[in-house]
């Protein structure tokens, strides 16, 4: 019908007479435009009802999202505080200790076990952890002294 309508616009328009026209035409144009009129409304349905299943998926998949985010966030939270169990229980053991002799002063410091060691003078004698003992005989601060056995 719309190609049917183009022809007659397109006729009339290079002819100055008046061009012949179909009885039933003003009809059939009447039907067509009633027919575009219920295809447009039809169309705007559908387009809500899309609209609406689009918006319902959407708020599924942020739900879902928001869950997969919550766990994933719960299951590294389990991992850190594993973590830090298992650092805790490290903190917990006592260190192994060494005896050592101070060779030169040393002014107070932070062990591998949280606590405050020193200040020291030339030829004390002290039980260090391992780890911190290590670094004094390393810079020449101090020796270690074995036991002898009896």
């Amino acid at each position: 019908m719309y190609k049917k309508l183009i022809e007659i616009w397109l006729n009339e328009k290079k002819n100055k007479e008046l061009q012949e026209i179909s009885q039933n035409f003003i009809e059939e144009l009447k039907s067509y435009l009633e027919k575009l009129k219920e295809d447009r409304e039809s169309l705007r349905k559908l387009n809500e009802m899309e609209i609406k299943r689009v918006k319902l998926l959407l708020e599924r998949i942020i739900k879902i999202r928001k869950e997969k985010i919550i766990l994933k966030s719960i299951e590294s939270t389990t991992d850190i505080f594993d973590e830090f169990i298992i650092l805790l229980e490290k903190k917990t053991e006592s260190p192994k200790r060494i005896l050592v002799r101070i060779l030169q002063d040393v002014s107070s410091f932070i062990g591998i076990d949280g606590k405050t060691y020193g200040p020291y003078k030339a030829e004390d004698v002290v039980s260090l952890p391992s780890q911190n003992a290590e670094v004094l005989i390393k810079r020449g601060v101090a020796i270690p002294i074995e036991r002898r056995s009896e």
